[in-house]
């Protein structure tokens, strides 16, 4: 099934519901907010913002989280606020997004995060259990978005 996503000359463009608009938003806004914080133990935050040498050198990863932590998470939050400034461009019920080949690059990035968090809190082994539900749905819908995207992309 066609992710919707078409080039148009140098552009990539998509037609959004407004429900999928809303989607896109919450998602974006709650992974904003989860790194925002980027403090703590959050399961979101080790998927994204990973310990440089893992358990094996916990000392010269927190050294190396003091040097770039904030970095890579404002870089993220960055990302999330561009895919949010994009979707905000409304056209009656929904939004006609369109990308140069840096903004899609940008999207595919934000899409990839955001399905890295969600990922980590269903619980990565849960991910193909049906019982997840809209949850679920969501998940794959992400995944499916991101790979027409990225197919039109590669063209």
């Amino acid at each position: 099934m066609n992710s919707g996503f078409v080039r148009v000359g140098d552009l990539i463009e998509r037609d959004f519901s407004a429900e999928e608009v809303d989607v896109l938003t919450s998602l974006a806004v709650g992974l904003d907010d989860t790194l925002d914080a980027a403090e703590g133990d959050d399961p979101v935050l080790d998927r994204l913002l990973p310990a440089a040498y893992g358990d094996d050198d916990p000392e010269a990863s927190a050294e190396f989280a003091r040097f770039t932590r904030e970095r890579i998470a404002e870089a993220k939050r960055g990302r999330l606020t561009r895919l949010l400034l994009l979707s905000a461009d409304e056209h009656g019920d929904g939004s006609r997004l369109s990308l140069d080949e840096a903004a899609a690059q940008e999207w595919l990035l934000a899409l990839n995060d955001i399905r890295l968090a969600l990922a980590a809190r269903i619980g990565v082994d849960r991910l193909g259990d049906p019982r997840l539900g809209p949850i679920g749905d969501v998940y794959d819908w992400l995944g499916w978005l991101q790979s027409g995207l990225l197919d039109t992309v590669d063209g």
